[in-house]
């Protein structure tokens, strides 16, 4: 091989490796397989040829060129993006900055929506810069704060001007009186001590017993509470159903009603007895005076001997 062609070699290969270093530098993916979209923001937002473009934070293309659109309205961003990227109809771009130095970038959100094919326009997002967050909210609070310590001001220079000599001797006098009273508060707390400390102290016997009944109440054993309630509501219940089953003397008399008729019967005969007992005596008790053979002779009227000795005696 002669020397004029390994010139010609080494020149194309250095130039070769010059361009595809250039190439990677800018980022322009000329040598890897991407995809070209494209995006309209209202100003190039700091961006510039070769500006990366992030997806959580790993590179994944960058932006090839920009120009302005057909109405002059907004600019253009020819972006080269990775074609393993599945990018959608959701997918959105964001300008934003990543380094000290103020050097630009857009982050790439996916989102969830249609498939989209190369040369398609991708959604943006325009985030706020920090004048323009100055102006839309920093100013504004700045001129209310502003605002109010002149209020503030305002209002100390009238006190001050109402506080004449008037004004402050009759302030003195009124501390004055305060504290009088506050003299007068702590002679009667000094003269009431003991009967405070008596109240302090039944406080505090009331508050030990209250702490001894609610450790009282705390060491019962709710489980076994609600069991014996539950044995005896339950023991209610059955005692109940024998009732109304007519089982045994009070199940009987619960749902006999012939029986309780009966029963209704016999507790008014025996009042009854009980009333003529008291009326007539000699009816149930045969007395004899004296020894006396013959017995004291049956009424059959129902009037006492003390109300026929009554009635001889009227």
């Amino acid at each position: 091989m002669s020397r004029e062609v390994k010139v010609g070699l080494l020149a194309i290969i250095s130039i070769s490796g010059l361009v595809a270093g250039l190439d990677f530098m800018s980022g322009s993916g000329m040598l890897s397989f991407d995809n070209q979209y494209v995006v309209k923001f209202p100003n190039t937002q700091g961006l510039k040829s070769g500006s990366p473009i992030h997806l959580r934070g790993v590179r994944v293309g960058n932006v090839e060129y920009m120009e302005l659109d057909k109405h002059k309205q907004g600019v253009l961003f020819y972006l080269r993006i990775d074609e393993d990227i599945p990018l959608n109809t959701e997918s959105n771009v964001t300008p934003y900055t990543y380094k000290i130095t103020g050097s630009k970038a857009l982050e790439l959100e996916l989102g969830k929506g249609l498939k989209i094919h190369p040369s398609d326009t991708l959604r943006s997002t325009v985030s706020k810069s920090i004048s323009e967050i100055y102006h839309t909210e920093i100013e504004p609070l700045k001129i209310g704060i502003d605002s109010l310590v002149q209020n503030l001001n305002t209002l100390t220079k009238n006190i001050l001007a109402t506080l004449n000599s008037e004004s402050q001797k009759n302030i003195s006098t009124s501390l004055e009186k305060f504290s009088k009273v506050l003299t007068l508060g702590s002679q009667m707390l000094e003269k009431h001590r003991s009967e405070f400390s008596t109240i302090i102290q039944n406080t505090s016997k009331t508050s030990q017993k209250i702490t001894q009944i609610t450790n009282s109440i705390s060491e019962i054993d709710p489980k076994k509470t609600w069991e014996r309630l539950d044995s005896s509501l339950l023991l209610a219940n059955n005692l109940m159903m024998h009732l109304h089953s007519g089982k045994g003397s009070l199940g009987k008399m619960w749902t006999d009603e012939q029986l309780y008729l009966e029963i209704k019967r016999s507790v008014t005969n025996v009042k009854e007895l009980l009333r003529d007992f008291k009326l007539n005596p000699n009816r149930y008790i045969n007395v004899s005076i004296f020894g006396s053979d013959d017995p004291m002779p049956y009424r059959t009227d129902s009037l006492s001997v003390k109300e026929e000795q009554m009635n001889a005696n009227q």
